[in-house]
């Protein structure tokens, strides 16, 4: 999904897993390709949360999954606060 915000273009991405093993592989992929593996290892308690938060390409990425339910989060755009506000309904969904 795409929105406009501020004058700014962001990009929300949810994924359903089918079970958290799947769900855990995709995370320590994901966060170790925008980072090192030392931080794909501390960004998550395995099958209950994981948080990776970055600047990438000059844009803010925030991204988390909740193990309870196997979604999978992430929200890019070019201002913190707005991805934080973003974040904080998607948690509420």
């Amino acid at each position: 999904m795409n929105f406009k915000k501020n004058g700014g273009l962001y990009e929300v991405h949810v994924v359903h897993f089918d079970n958290p093993f799947t769900l855990l592989d995709f995370w320590y992929t994901f966060v170790s390709d925008y980072s090192d593996g030392l931080a794909a290892t501390f960004s998550a308690i395995p099958f209950i949360y994981g948080e990776y938060n970055d600047e990438y390409m000059k844009m803010q990425i925030s991204a988390w999954y909740r193990g309870v339910n196997n979604l999978f989060f992430v929200v890019y755009g070019p201002k913190r606060s707005v991805i934080n506000d973003l974040k904080l309904q998607l948690n509420r969904w």
